[in-house]
């Protein structure tokens, strides 16, 4: 198996435009998820990432990147440049260290393919990112105040209260 023609530049306007898709697609959900009920946008704030990382996985490192700055743009312009910048830190980053460990591999001298990156690795990346990024990171992506009152919304309310600092 051959390096992949994608990850050397062969086709970049396809995955600007698949990057610019993905990103758009990836704000919408996360946008809607902060209009939500308690249990749709548990669903949205999920399946978020999901549009992104298939641009990154189909079409490299410099989709995902492309997806994550036009998902970051997005929600500068329909939310604030605080819930932009809380989108970069819990999706566009993640997004694109994943594709990047995902998209490793090694080849030898004829360019066949040796191994990918492990997928116990990969899968460890991601509990730290995870275990990084804890729930009340979400509850700044719903704020659109000047004061941020940690029990601003039911989303956040349900997490405050399971670390006991909400009654």
């Amino acid at each position: 198996m051959e390096p992949s023609s994608k990850s050397q530049g062969r086709w970049p306007w396809q995955a600007i435009a698949l990057g610019v898709g993905g990103g758009v697609s990836s704000a919408g959900l996360v946008y809607s998820a902060t209009r939500g009920g308690v249990g749709l946008s548990t669903l949205l704030f999920v399946l978020a990432p999901l549009p992104s990382q298939i641009a990154g996985f189909g079409w490299g490192l410099g989709a995902a990147i492309v997806a994550g700055v036009a998902g970051t743009l997005v929600m500068a312009m329909i939310a604030s440049v605080k819930v932009a910048l809380v989108y970069v830190v819990v999706l566009a980053l993640p997004v694109a260290l994943i594709t990047h460990l995902v998209l490793l591999a090694r080849y030898d001298a004829q360019g066949t393919l040796v191994d990918w990156f492990p997928a116990g690795r990969i899968l460890a990346a991601i509990v730290v990112m995870e275990r990084c990024f804890p729930p009340y990171w979400l509850n700044l992506a719903t704020v659109h105040t000047a004061s941020w009152n940690p029990t601003s919304n039911v989303f956040s309310n349900r997490w405050w209260s399971r670390l006991r600092l909400v009654r």
